[in-house]
């Protein structure tokens, strides 16, 4: 009698623990294989999961134990991902959709059979809110997916699914297009035609097949003066001044596309869309749209013309034609390399004269114009630089027969320019006949060749560095060096 007790309990738990696994009284099951196939690329709204005549995803159920007749089973989706935080899409129960299955038979739902599951009247959001997948235009973000299928008996909604293989996946949305040209903060200048291009790169080609058709859309709007608020947040509140839609990478742009004012600052960006053949967009990051960029249209202040300087010994008398827009000018000047001294000139001002030079000395100077208009372009760019020598002093000289005499005062004309068998006259009185030359303005340097009288006028050849020689041909600063040696005429 012990005995037989004995084994009643050995069957007794051998039966309460296998019970759900075990064909018995009303469809209780042994465990089923699950397992979540897809065939191509998924829609990013999830709603176009199963959609009839596509065959998307197939879900293969196996009854592990080949003895079961015919079970019937329910079952439930779940969809997990990893965009920065754990997200869950699920079904909040098991549909009530009975599923007969047989053992060792592999029972396959196609598309069509599980079109409820994606219905969002069906659908749980955990981790990323309904709200959210509603703001990204019923669209999942990107990110690392994971799509199973769980497995329930019918009547007691036991799971029974103890293996489920899901299906992996990701979504990954292509950069929006870089802006090339026009750059950041460019300025266009009134006083030229305006024409230039608009270009862009690409960044979603070949990031998926099938997304062939290519769109994009520039838009410009004006930025009211003064603003000086984030223009991302504002973009679309500005009034537009030009948009259009292209195939190309690029958008020619002048006058004719639409009028730009002077003086105003407009911004541009580019929206990039993809499409497939049947009409699916690509979805890309920032919806396509790419950076936005600003550019101005400013008018030019145009800065004086034809600079020349006329040294003596302590001073220069610099001459030039005036600016046509300046409202003030600045002259600057300076020792050769050293540090820039300024004085404000008037507008109409053609010329003036700098004192305080040192003799023999090299200088530089240049006059830049500030015109009454605002932004970048109200000073003038580019002002030239011309250089000068100061004269030595005056001092006796020897003349070729050995006599000293006073140096004689010439004028400070500077000649343009020196020609080889032009003669150049000393204050000595000795000719140079030049051979060969370089420079201009009245500053030059070359070789020659002079006679010298006491010498049975001996030609000598003679070199010449950065002399300054006046319109009468005569040599006001600086001299000329035996060829051979270091002494100067």
């Amino acid at each position: 009698m012990k005995r037989t007790c004995q084994k009643f309990n050995i069957y007794l738990i051998i039966t309460l623990v296998l019970a759900p696994f075990f064909t018995s009284a009303q469809n209780i099951i042994s465990p089923v294989r699950s397992q979540t196939v897809t065939y191509s690329k998924l829609s990013r709204n999830i709603e176009k999961w199963a959609i009839p005549g596509e065959n998307n995803i197939e879900v293969h159920l196996s009854m592990l134990d080949v003895n079961v007749a015919n079970a019937t089973v329910k079952i439930k989706m779940v969809l997990e991902f990893s965009n920065g935080a754990n997200g869950k899409i699920e079904n909040p129960a098991p549909l009530s959709i009975p599923v007969n299955i047989k053992g060792g038979e592999d029972k396959i739902l196609h598309t069509e059979d599980l079109m409820p599951f994606f219905s969002l009247s069906n659908l749980s959001f955990k981790g990323y809110s309904f709200t959210d997948y509603q703001k990204n235009g019923n669209s999942l973000p990107d990110g690392n997916y994971t799509l199973r299928f769980e497995v329930y008996e019918y009547y007691s909604g036991t799971k029974v699914s103890r293996t489920e293989i899901s299906s992996r996946f990701y979504f990954h949305s292509p950069d929006p297009p870089i802006l090339t040209s026009p750059a950041q903060n460019e300025v266009f200048y009134a006083d030229v035609p305006l024409q230039f291009f608009f270009r862009w790169t690409p960044r979603h080609i070949g990031s998926a097949a099938g997304f062939t058709d290519n769109r994009y859309t520039l838009e410009i709007v004006q930025v009211p003066k003064n603003f000086s608020s984030n223009i991302n947040s504002y973009f679309n509140t500005f009034p537009r001044i030009y948009e259009t839609e292209t195939n190309n990478t690029y958008c020619y742009f002048d006058n004719n596309n639409a009028l730009l004012e002077t003086g105003s600052t407009c911004a541009y960006r580019v929206r990039a869309q993809c499409f497939s053949a049947g009409g699916e967009e690509l979805i890309l990051k920032n919806n396509g749209y790419s950076e936005i960029r600003t550019f101005s249209i400013k008018e030019r202040c145009i800065g004086v013309k034809n600079l020349t300087a006329a040294p003596s010994e302590n001073s220069a008398l610099l001459q030039w034609t005036p600016s046509a827009n300046a409202a003030f000018i600045t002259l600057s000047y300076r020792k050769k390399d050293r540090q820039w001294f300024s004085m404000p000139l008037g507008n109409t001002d053609d010329f003036t004269e700098i004192g305080n030079l040192e003799n023999g000395t090299e200088y530089e100077c240049k006059i830049s114009a500030t015109c009454a208009f605002e932004g970048s372009g109200a000073v003038s760019e580019n002002d030239p630089v011309i250089t000068f020598y100061t004269r030595f002093p005056n001092k006796a000289t020897e003349n070729n027969c050995g006599e000293m005499v006073t140096e004689i005062e010439r004028a400070t004309d500077s000649l343009f320019i020196l020609h080889r068998f032009d003669k150049v006259k000393t204050a000595s009185g000795l000719i140079i006949s030049i051979e060969d030359v370089t420079g201009e303005n009245g500053i030059f340097s070359g070789t020659g060749y002079t006679n010298i009288p006491l010498l049975a006028n001996t030609g000598v050849k003679v070199t010449f560095r950065k002399i300054h020689v006046n319109k009468n041909y005569e040599l006001v600063n600086g001299g000329f060096v035996f060829a051979h040696s270091r002494r100067k005429l």
